[in-house]
């Protein structure tokens, strides 16, 4: 049995216990992400239930993460939660709450602790969420969307846009963005419904405007071009005006970095060459999220170096000679891996 073919197997609840997934929900790098792709495209079936499991593990952290409880506390709370839910949960699930009090370890009463609350958070996020559309971009593809409220989402190369099913008849419309994408939202005068993009633990929040997210593993970049947004994060609210570039850490819950930068610098992509100045390591993660490969330099010193070069966004053997001439280097290409060396 293939290593595909043993998650393949795997159910939701499995799904969320095994360590490999979390990994990759938790700390996703080239590698891991690499693999779900793949398998997500040998296996297309299983993006929903994938989906699903990601979703709810991102859930699950952001909430321990937001609230410092002790272990007494989440028992107390879980216990008036399950007053007043235990009635609506599957029977799968109410069995979960004898684990929860039966443990004589506090470790693993505090982790089976969590585990009933995200079974918790899921079944009513389950109920609140079906998700009815999704548009997704392969490595080197682009695709422009069409909202239902005439708002139009540019996605970039390796990215994931998901709308709920019910989308138009919510008094917030809600859409959750996985890699990078260009939205032009359009205000509803009608019931001046709010737009929001989720991306992991970030909220962005908008009537009408046109602004860039990018949601790659950790940090989430967001570049505001006309209109104003507001950011809704551990439970604090920050504003971004026109030409506003802020940098956020999943892992640190806050704004890492902010400044005020021309829309060149961060929506260039949009007419299919990425316009970069920035450090040799930078422009290399982009090139491997774009096209799906992995980059080796044998001279580690080049990464920290600095350079300003446009960046053709459909044709990977277009952007290997243009590398080659702006870093003086020789690239050799063997399957899905570019191996960059010094000249002499």
């Amino acid at each position: 049995m293939s290593y595909f073919e043993i998650y393949k197997e795997m159910d939701f609840e499995e799904l969320v216990e095994n360590p490999e997934f979390q990994s990759w929900v938790y700390t996703p790098s080239s590698s891991n992400n690499d693999f779900w792709k793949g398998f997500l495209k040998k296996y297309p079936e299983k993006q929903a239930i994938v989906d699903e499991a990601k979703m709810f593990l991102l859930s699950g952290k952001s909430y321990f993460e937001q609230y410092d409880k002790t272990h007494e506390e989440i028992q107390l709370e879980l216990t008036d939660i399950f007053e007043l839910a235990n009635k609506k949960l599957p029977l799968s699930l109410r069995s979960k709450r004898k684990v929860l009090f039966n443990k004589r370890n506090q470790h693993l009463a505090i982790a089976a602790s969590f585990a009933v609350l995200f079974f918790l958070g899921y079944f009513f996020y389950k109920s609140s969420y079906e998700f009815n559309k999704n548009y997704t971009t392969d490595y080197a593809e682009w695709q422009t969307v069409k909202l239902p409220d005439a708002s139009v989402v540019e996605l970039n190369a390796n990215s994931t846009l998901k709308l709920s099913k019910d989308w138009k008849d919510r008094d917030t419309r809600k859409v959750w963005l996985e890699g990078e994408a260009f939205f032009d939202v359009e205000k509803n005068l009608t019931t001046h419904s709010k737009f929001q993009v989720i991306v992991n633990d970030l909220t962005i929040e908008v009537l009408g405007t046109e602004f860039n997210v990018q949601s790659r593993g950790d940090l989430t970049k967001v570049f505001l071009k006309e209109g104003k947004i507001k950011l809704l994060m551990n439970n604090k609210e920050e504003y971004l005006y026109p030409g506003d570039f802020i940098t956020y850490s999943s892992k640190k819950q806050t704004i890492i970095s902010r400044n005020k930068v021309p829309q060149e610098s961060y929506t260039s992509w949009r007419t299919g060459t990425l316009q970069m100045n920035d450090t040799v390591d930078k422009i290399f993660k982009e090139i491997e999220n774009i096209y799906g490969v992995n980059i080796e330099l044998e001279d580690e010193n080049l990464y920290n170096e600095t350079r300003k070069i446009g960046i053709p966004m459909k044709n990977l053997d277009i952007v290997i000679p243009i590398l080659e001439i702006s870093l003086d280097v020789e690239i050799i290409k063997d399957k899905n891996k570019l191996i960059v060396r010094q000249n002499n």
